[in-house]
């Protein structure tokens, strides 16, 4: 295999790799039979195969909110911090009054930095994402572009040539060379020999514009134009409404203020309005956007465990494989299907037929032109030729003229049909197919989306945390006064260590 197309071979990367390995409960992982026969049952089947990370997060949700209720309503008091209720000052409890606090503050600094790295990494990622793909799709665009355009042109310039060949056969039925002389027979047979190959030529080429290149035209400019075109809306259109900042400005913000809360509480014991606006404001906001998190961890898993389905498909285990299960279910047959093998499936290795016949066409042209030019040189050169042959003046004239319109037209051809083969070049289409099937789709994408489910499945657990000890972000209670009233979410008579009050 040549060397440049070995490195072009896909390498998974470590999302697509560890993902590739996520549990699906014995389900499919046929992603190529869901995109070619969609309906509801293969949906449903293919969906419960994703579901490993969805069902973590959900038993976490619903196990952490199930100890939210159980701390809140049933223990009460007893379950101090973890019901939302500060800590009571007492010397014994000095050294856990202090380092709970400052774990909540970290773990909020924490989130933040990660919202930082949100913004940066998957910001940068989601660009990198967009740009391979529109490189992809005008990759595409423009390879269609020269295809049809050459073809379209080799097609025109051999409908032009059929008054020629129509001309150069009556010539050649009337006899182009018919010498009475023997001695002049090798010459007239040679002419003649000529003259019929110059036709056998002209007719291969026609009929060449007319059957082949027409194929790869239509199949071009039917089956790639618009998938170029959607890919490159789509591609502009995601750029344009990505924005990360959306997702990470509240991260940043909260964690900032919550970090900062814990270090107050811990610190300071005045405060009171802050303290109330961060238990009756910031925290419920914080609450929500853990459950976002916890979303967005289950849905990035997801797409990942689909990325790997897709980018490690077939027998092979990359994406050509996957475009090969996709031909075969698809039933796709003719030229699309030879192209898809050569250019994509086997990444240039054997052979694409309608390539082969341009560049065979393009060989028999050449070796056509040097024969056709020998031809125009004697019948310039030699000044006997019509005589030997027979020909009146008129006549030796209209043979000239028809074979220096050959010439032209088969140079036109070469120049055409030279296009053609730079169009096809299977390294220039191959390429587009790895900067958009293993840089983009198999690539940038998978990374894009291992940054979303890193940094938020993290915010997650300690966003939990810091629900559970959200009681530690408060100043801590004093056994003789009743500071911060209102702020904490129960009765202060009830707090333990308070001071019962005497009654009228």
């Amino acid at each position: 295999m040549d060397e440049r197309l070995l490195m072009s071979a896909y390498r998974p990367n470590a999302a697509v790799s560890y993902f590739s390995k996520m549990p699906t409960f014995g389900r499919t992982t046929n992603i190529t039979s869901l995109i070619s026969d969609f309906n509801s049952e293969s949906f449903e089947d293919y969906s419960r195969g994703l579901s490993f990370i969805p069902l973590l997060c959900l038993i976490a949700l619903v196990v952490w909110l199930v100890v939210l209720l159980v701390c809140k309503f049933i223990l009460g008091t007893k379950a101090g911090v973890f019901a939302g209720y500060p800590y009571i000052d007492e010397s014994n409890r000095i050294s856990k009054r202090r380092c709970v606090p400052i774990f909540v503050s970290v773990s909020a600094l924490v989130i933040a930095c990660l919202g930082v790295t949100f913004l940066v990494k998957g910001a940068g990622s989601a660009q990198t994402v967009f740009d391979d793909i529109r490189d992809g799709a005008n990759g595409i665009k423009e390879v269609e572009s020269l295809v049809v355009t050459s073809t379209k042109r080799a097609i025109a310039l051999g409908e032009s040539t059929l008054p020629l060949k129509e001309n150069l056969i009556m010539l050649i039925e009337e006899g182009i060379c018919n010498t009475p002389d023997s001695d002049s027979q090798d010459l007239a047979d040679s002419i003649n020999a000529q003259a019929q190959e110059l036709l056998d030529t002209l007719i291969d080429l026609q009929n060449f514009s007319k059957n082949d290149l027409t194929s790869i035209q239509s199949s071009f400019d039917e089956n790639v134009r618009g998938f170029s075109d959607n890919l490159l809306e789509a591609a502009t259109k995601g750029k344009e409404n990505s924005k990360p900042i959306y997702a990470a400005a509240p991260i940043v913000a909260f964690g900032l203020i919550l970090g900062i809360g814990g270090l107050l509480a811990s610190r300071v014991s005045g405060c009171g309005t802050y303290f109330c606006v961060q238990t009756w404001l910031l925290l419920p906001i914080f609450f929500l956007m853990v459950l976002v998190a916890a979303i967005l961890t289950a849905g990035s898993s997801a797409v990942l465990k689909f990325s790997a389905d897709i980018c490690l498909g077939g027998d092979n285990k990359n994406p050509e494989g996957t475009v090969q299960d996709l031909l075969i279910q698809q039933g796709v047959s003719g030229v699309t299907l030879d192209a898809a093998n050569y250019y994509v499936v086997n990444s240039c290795e054997g052979d694409f037929l309608q390539l082969t016949e341009v560049n065979d066409l393009v060989s028999n042209l050449d070796s056509s032109i040097i024969a056709l030019n020998a031809l125009r040189d004697l019948l310039s050169s030699d000044t006997t030729i019509a005589e030997q042959c027979g020909l009146d003046e008129q006549k030796f004239s209209d043979i000239q003229v028809a074979v220096d319109d050959i010439v032209d037209a088969f140079a036109d051809f070469i120049d055409i049909a030279g296009e053609a083969q730079k169009a096809l070049d299977c390294q220039r289409i191959n390429s587009v197919f790895v900067d958009l099937g293993h840089e983009a789709i198999c690539g940038s994408a998978p990374r894009t989306f291992l940054w979303i489910y890193i940094t938020m499945s993290i915010v997650f657990v300690l966003g939990m945390f810091i629900i559970l000890l959200r009681g530690a972000l408060l100043p801590p209670v004093s056994t003789s006064t009743r500071p911060y009233e209102h702020v904490h979410s129960y009765d202060q008579e009830d707090a333990p260590g308070s001071i019962p009050q005497s009654k009228g």
